[in-house]
């Protein structure tokens, strides 16, 4: 089987067995940015900013996903200004999704994350300068860098075209001895945002149902969404 149908089968099959909760918190806001950015080699992940995403009129996929965040940030009361007023660089967005309320609480979270890795121990006189909102925008926006690399390097071998059974095999093997830890390590980040954010999103969400209702999300569905990435992927 070549590499590029069996990449292709695999992606299809993803978005096939595709089952969203109708309900966002804090992990879903963080996947659905990482699927609104795009790499460049001088800036790193940015949000791509030539057609603004925010316009209806835009119909790709990371349009979509970027209006569902808007919608969804509007949710959970952290609304992006009017984008006549807001300019959407990452480091912006950033600003709007992470609250500034991070309690004594978190701290601790925070520092038991960083501490279970073997982070070197930080003296709890520096947690006020260290979780200030300021350096948690910062640390967010690395470890939101982490995480775009990662899953671009678990897509690596989807642009394969024909190839040997041999090399699909290779990959195969690249694949199954990567990805498992790759995931692993991209869960523990992803808690570690999620905890930086701040006190607004711990242990609350907000359902699509009632996005749609009040917060003006798109009527795109996780089925036309997902048929429309398969198409930018492999047209």
């Amino acid at each position: 089987m070549s590499g590029r149908f069996s990449n292709k089968l695999d992606t299809l099959c993803r978005y096939m067995a595709t089952d969203r909760s109708d309900e966002w918190d804090s992990t879903r806001l963080v996947d659905t940015l990482l699927l609104c950015l795009e790499y460049r080699d001088i800036d790193g992940p940015v949000l791509p900013l030539e057609r603004p995403m925010h316009t209806p009129d835009r119909k790709d996929s990371k349009a979509v996903h970027f209006r569902r965040l808007l919608s969804a940030l509007d949710g959970f009361n952290a609304p992006v200004d009017p984008p006549s007023e807001f300019n959407y660089n990452l480091m912006g967005l950033l600003c709007v999704m992470a609250d500034k309320d991070f309690s004594d609480k978190l701290k601790y979270e925070a520092v038991k994350l960083l501490e279970d890795v073997k982070v070197p121990k930080i003296d709890k006189a520096r947690h006020d300068e260290i979780f200030s909102f300021s350096e948690r925008i910062n640390m967010i926006q690395s470890l939101l860098y982490y995480l775009y690399r990662a899953k671009d390097f678990k897509s690596m071998w989807n642009g394969v075209y024909c190839c040997p059974a041999s090399k699909s095999i290779a990959m195969c093997y690249t694949q199954r001895v990567t990805d498992r830890r790759i995931d692993e390590a991209a869960s523990k980040v992803k808690e570690l945002i999620c905890v930086l954010l701040g006190d607004r999103y711990q242990n609350t969400s907000v359902s699509t149902r009632i996005l749609i209702r009040k917060y003006n999300y798109p009527s795109v569905s996780d089925k036309e969404l997902g048929a429309m990435e398969y198409d930018e992927m492999y047209s």
